[in-house]
């Protein structure tokens, strides 16, 4: 998903920075293909907004609110993208408290001294 979404988003910077309509349609329709491919096996719904965008973007090539749309769709992208690997970082970091969790309290006894797991065993060593 990540590098269709990448694909795409390089194919858009591309159409900006292109000046004759060609080139600019030939990579529109690059990207707007991989988009639909994308989309197609419901990878990521961004990939929609993206694929309209691209279709706006070859019927007005030198439209400002085009552009204005596909950033917006680029920003929203991007967004997404940094909010579902700051997800996937919380879970991760959760699984692992969780596990030191049941770690401490598989050695949480009284017969085991000093063996820090605060379970109030330790002893004053002279």
């Amino acid at each position: 998903v990540q590098e269709a979404a990448i694909h795409v988003f390089t194919s858009i910077l591309q159409c900006f920075g292109h000046h004759d309509d060609n080139s600019a349609t030939e990579a529109a329709a690059t990207a707007t293909a991989t988009a639909t491919d994308s989309v197609e096996h419901h990878d990521h719904r961004l990939l929609a907004i993206l694929h309209d965008g691209m279709q706006s973007y070859i019927r007005h090539l030198n439209n400002g609110l085009t552009r204005i749309t596909f950033m917006r769709a680029i920003t929203t992208l991007c967004t997404e993208r940094r909010d579902n690997q700051q997800q996937q970082q919380q879970q991760q970091q959760q699984q692992q408290q969780q596990q030191q969790q049941q770690q401490v309290e598989m050695y949480d006894d009284k017969k085991n001294k000093n063996d820090g797991d605060d379970d109030d065993d330790d002893t004053m060593m002279m």
